[in-house]
């Protein structure tokens, strides 16, 4: 939990004014190598714009490149808590990363859809928009995220 306080708190700090596609590689590259972060926080921001796929991030490119070349590769995980897995490829994401994807999807679309003023808009908006029409981001994760924000009456 801490590893991933921290990432949120650097990918808040980091993306102050940079709202471009590439933010989360900056971010990933300026903790992973200005601040000399270990691996785990680094990978957390790094990745958490992927979207199974569908977003954008330094490992999807990277990812698409090994398929292209490799049509036989397969990550052995689709889903890992041990960033090494990330970092070999053995896993399609890191679960940090997907804890902070849907905060910060959670925290755009409330800030930024005047159609959804209520957290429980936010709530239902992902979820047609990323789990209905196609699944984009992590269903299991979603739910327990869900069922906080609705427990706690936020």
């Amino acid at each position: 939990m801490i590893n991933i306080s921290l990432a949120a708190f650097w990918h808040d700090i980091l993306n102050l004014n940079v709202s471009d596609e590439y933010n989360s590689m900056r971010c990933y590259s300026y903790l992973k190598h200005f601040l000399k972060y270990n691996d785990d926080v680094s990978l957390i921001v790094g990745l958490h714009n992927e979207y199974y796929g569908y977003g954008d991030g330094i490992f999807l490119n990277y990812y698409n490149t090994i398929i292209n070349t490799k049509p036989f590769f397969k990550p052995y995980y689709i889903v890992s808590f041990d960033y090494t897995d990330s970092l070999k490829l053995s896993s399609l994401s890191y679960f940090p990363s997907k804890i902070l994807e849907i905060v910060n999807l959670f925290d755009n679309i409330f800030y930024s859809n005047s159609n959804c003023s209520s957290y429980n808009d936010v709530l239902i908006y992902m979820k047609d928009n990323y789990l209905e029409k196609e699944v984009k981001i992590d269903p299991i994760v979603f739910d327990i995220f869900s069922s906080f924000v609705i427990d706690t009456n936020i």
